[in-house]
């Protein structure tokens, strides 16, 4: 009789528990893969992070925290910056009674 359940049934039975048992150790190894890969992205993401940066013009620093980066200028630049900005208003009102039609304006200035 165990012949015969062996015959009909228990190598399918065997047949389809190697299957099973091939399909959950290729998940596991999928699983330690896609980890292997996480680890690896997250530690290239953290070794390509801009640094902190000066210079004769300003510096530059950057948060990896929330990703985000602040530049400035030197105190040289953020005075002529300044200066620069202040007078915008007087520049605006210049140009604009020198006219919109260049040659009038040519004549004018």
């Amino acid at each position: 009789m165990a012949g015969e359940w062996w015959d009909k049934w228990g190598k399918d039975a065997a047949g389809i528990g190697a299957t099973l048992g091939a399909g959950y150790l290729a998940y596991k190894g999928a699983d330690r893969a896609a980890d292997a890969t996480r680890g690896a992205y997250e530690a290239a993401a953290e070794a390509a992070m801009p640094w902190n940066t000066g210079g004769l013009f300003g510096a530059a620093s950057f948060d990896p925290t929330t990703r985000t980066s602040l530049q400035t200028l030197s105190p040289e630049l953020q005075s002529e910056y300044d200066a620069y900005m202040s007078s915008a208003g007087v520049n605006r009102g210049q140009v604009s009674a020198l006219g919109a039609d260049p040659y009038t304006a040519g004549k004018n200035f």
